[in-house]
């Protein structure tokens, strides 16, 4: 029962992970596209910290 929990548990930190990997690229992609440098160019460094982190 408690592995099931656990795995559960560990199935939403997953998709969590997936979701905040998925908009930081998404919000990367249309910063540049627009041109919006300084934007996208700290977004780059967010998503750069971030992936230290994880």
């Amino acid at each position: 029962m408690r592995s099931q929990s656990l795995e559960l548990v560990l199935e939403e930190i997953i998709e969590v992970v997936r979701v905040t990997t998925s908009a930081s690229m998404v919000t990367n992609l249309v910063t540049e596209h627009f041109k919006f440098q300084d934007e996208a160019q700290k977004v780059g460094e967010l998503f750069t910290e971030w992936g230290k982190r994880s």
